[in-house]
């Protein structure tokens, strides 16, 4: 048991090792392309990041941990440059609805379904469901 526990210890050691030399060589190859760093942005660095691979399929509360760990304060950087497609999203006490802020026949859809669910009407929500557009409308 010990050893399938060092094992596994030396394995995500290994992966996170890999994981960073790949992100700064990256950064240096771009940042050779851009004149330095100074032109890149926290949104730009974020973007280049290679995400963690998922392998664990039981007890990985944490795996991938040491990632964001290491990782975190340039995703909350990033998250902030990115910023939100409708003010009032920022501020959950504002009193908004969900449906004031996903697209109108999206919202309808939904309503349908949580009044009489069925597999129908729950593949017309999926067929409308459009991750660029269904979170916030355009008005």
């Amino acid at each position: 048991m010990t050893d399938i526990v060092i094992h596994v210890h030396v394995r995500v050691i290994y992966n996170v090792i890999i994981a960073q030399m790949s992100f700064l060589l990256k950064l240096l190859w771009i940042g050779e392309l851009c004149v330095g760093y100074a032109s890149l942005s926290s949104l730009d660095l974020a973007r280049e990041l290679v995400q963690p691979v998922p392998r664990e399929r039981r007890r990985a509360e944490f795996e991938g941990w040491d990632f964001f760990e290491s990782h975190g304060d340039l995703i909350k950087d990033a998250w902030k440059e990115f910023g939100v497609a409708d003010a009032r999203l920022r501020d959950i006490s504002s009193g908004v609805s969900i449906e004031e802020l996903i697209e109108p026949k999206l919202a309808r859809a939904i309503a349908s379904v949580r009044a009489d669910p069925s597999t129908a009407k729950e593949s017309a929500v999926t067929s409308l469901f459009n991750a660029s557009s269904a979170y916030c409308t355009n008005s």
